[in-house]
């Protein structure tokens, strides 16, 4: 997915190699034509043949020059080389980066604004052929700064990290008012506020439903964030109190009373210690009330 791209790319570099070989070469005298079996042309041939004897006698007491132009096409050959393996290592980070970016862009809360940064290493890495981005971790929050992995199947390093940065722009929840333990939360108890959820507590309540009905758990001041920690379920039935229990199954019905061994919110399981003193386990489906289905 990433090398795809960037076979154009190198196609060019050697192309671009090959070019910048030949015109040293030129430039040295190594290679002048095409028309005969030695690269010259019939012209500077005959124009050779004439100063052969001259030059013969010349270039054994002074093989120097000769020798510096083949220096020379070497060196510049070698630079051309070296900006290539430099553009294409380039190219294979900037794709990278880019699939990153979208990776993470997609794993981000699906309301707000999301900007990501991903910082790649200072020393260019392997080409990657076959990368499948993931999070480490269980849970990750793709807010703040962030470690994403890349699995490299059948390359070296096979599992690779890089640090990234997402900030998320979006409507978080936090007290209209001064909140009691125990409060039932409603609308006019929660206020919207709009702000990067990075610099915010990492469960940070983002919809009004994770809020509404629910019962806080301690104290929150007007103004503060209220995050899903801040708050549980309802209590339907405390501990100790004297409860209905009712088992329900196929053509019959039963109805008796018990103490509650447990406090449950709603929906939750309960354990009842009946008048007869058998143990049930049933679940609260409204306050008071332990249903068990046979």
């Amino acid at each position: 997915m990433v090398a795809a791209p960037l076979m154009a790319c190198r196609w060019f570099c050697e192309a671009h190699t090959k070019r910048a070989y030949g015109k040293a070469m030129s430039r040295t005298g190594t290679n002048l034509g095409s028309n005969s079996p030695d690269g010259t042309n019939t012209a500077v041939r005959r124009i050779r043949q004439h100063r052969i004897t001259a030059h013969t006698s010349h270039d054994r007491m002074n093989p120097a020059p000769t020798r510096r132009n083949a220096g020379i096409a070497l060196r510049l050959f070698a630079v051309a080389l070296f900006g290539c393996v430099a553009w294409t290592a380039q190219a294979d980070d900037t794709a990278m980066q880019q699939l990153l970016t979208e990776y993470l862009r997609s794993q981000a809360p699906a309301s707000g604004q999301v900007d990501v940064s991903v910082t790649m290493p200072a020393v260019a890495m392997p080409a990657c052929n076959s990368p499948r981005p993931f999070l480490p971790g269980r849970n990750p929050r793709i807010a703040g700064n962030i470690t994403v992995g890349v699995q490299c199947p059948g390359d070296r390093p096979a599992t690779r990290y890089f640090q990234a940065r997402v900030n998320v722009i979006s409507d978080y929840y936090v007290a209209a008012r001064d909140l009691m333990p125990g409060d039932v939360l409603g609308m006019n108890d929660i206020r919207r506020e709009q702000g990067d959820l990075s610099r915010l507590p990492g469960n940070v309540a983002t919809q009004p439903e994770a809020l509404l009905g629910m019962s806080v758990s301690r104290r929150v001041a007007a103004g503060r964030v209220l995050s899903e920690s801040t708050v549980h379920a309802p209590v339907a039935i405390k501990r100790g109190e004297l409860v209905r229990v009712v088992a329900v199954g196929p053509g019959f019905s039963i109805t008796t009373e018990g103490k509650a061994l447990n406090a449950a919110p709603l929906g939750g399981d309960v354990r009842v210690s009946t008048r007869e003193g058998s143990i049930v386990i049933g679940r609260s489906t409204n306050e008071n009330t332990v249903t068990i289905t046979r």
